[in-house]
């Protein structure tokens, strides 16, 4: 099922579907109604992974219907690999420890923004609820599922798919906004845009799915796995509200941006621009 994939293409406007399917769904079961608010332990996780089962089934049908036509008239379609890891000369070891080091660097750096937004307290319950209650399942529905699905979606099939058809500002850009979209409220969208903008520029010049997995896991799960080490430390506390001191905030801040600006500067000289993995084949349309 995985090799069909690369059958589907996604422009911008088809898109706009894979949003709204996931954004209709996840809207259905985070009501107070929802039948799996009632299931306690693993509740939260299957509602998490039903809410991608509509766009997964649409992607399938996509892709189905490329392969039919590809096979009704002869014509090879078009295929892009989801993954097809491009490391240039840089050590893959070093390139994810590279990564890692960005996640932490972006999350302090876009630190000044969350301070501009404070979570007001029902939402705070909401992302305490989320990555609170029993560790195992948090982890694997915060730090597995949502960066799995997630990157499938959002760099596996937007990204990709763009970029193919728009520029590469454009592709990473869009799939970027339609990351930050699809969680449905600004407290996450606008640290969403920013780390999808990043991971969608590592997928750009790596064409390593695994890649951007990889740093929303990291992401996520630390985030998970701080708030069970320090549940005293409220849900919506800023990097700022952990360092008072303004000088040490000031040393860490500046030490982040050099950081990042290192991970960028050797990813940029390591790894120099490559095509997509794209088949040089006749695109078949197969538009909505």
């Amino acid at each position: 099922m995985f090799e069909k994939f690369k059958y589907f293409i996604p422009n911008y406007k088809q898109c706009w579907w894979l949003v709204f399917f996931i954004t209709l769904v996840g809207a259905i079961f985070a009501t107070p109604t929802s039948f799996f608010k009632d299931m306690e332990i693993i509740g939260k996780m299957l509602a998490y992974i039903m809410t991608f089962i509509p766009v997964l089934l649409y992607i399938i049908y996509k892709a189905n219907k490329a392969i039919i036509q590809e096979q009704s008239t002869g014509i090879p379609a078009k295929k892009v690999k989801l993954n097809e890891a491009y490391f240039g000369n840089m050590n893959p070891v070093l390139f994810f420890a590279l990564l890692a080091l960005a996640v932490f660097a972006v999350s302090v750096v876009i630190d000044p923004i969350s301070r501009l937004m404070p979570m007001p307290e029902w939402f705070t319950n909401i992302m305490q609820n989320a990555v609170g209650g029993n560790l195992l399942i948090s982890i694997l529905t915060v730090a597995v599922c949502a960066p799995l699905l997630e990157e499938f979606v959002c760099r596996g099939m937007m990204c990709r798919g763009m970029l193919e058809h728009n520029s590469p500002v454009f592709a990473i850009l869009w799939s970027s906004f339609f990351f930050a979209f699809i969680h449905l409220n600004p407290w996450q969208a606008v640290p969403a845009f920013i780390i999808g903008a990043v991971m969608g520029w590592v997928y750009y010049k790596t064409h390593c799915l695994w890649a951007t997995v990889f740093m929303h896991a990291v992401n996520n799960g630390f985030s998970v796995v701080t708030s069970h080490l320090f549940p005293d430390i409220p849900m919506d506390s800023t990097l700022k509200d952990i360092i008072p001191d303004n000088n040490t905030y000031m040393m860490v801040y500046a030490i982040s941006v050099a950081t990042l600006a290192l991970v960028f500067f050797l990813i940029i000289k390591y790894i120099p621009n490559k095509k997509n993995g794209t088949d040089k084949e006749t695109i078949i349309s197969v538009e909505v």
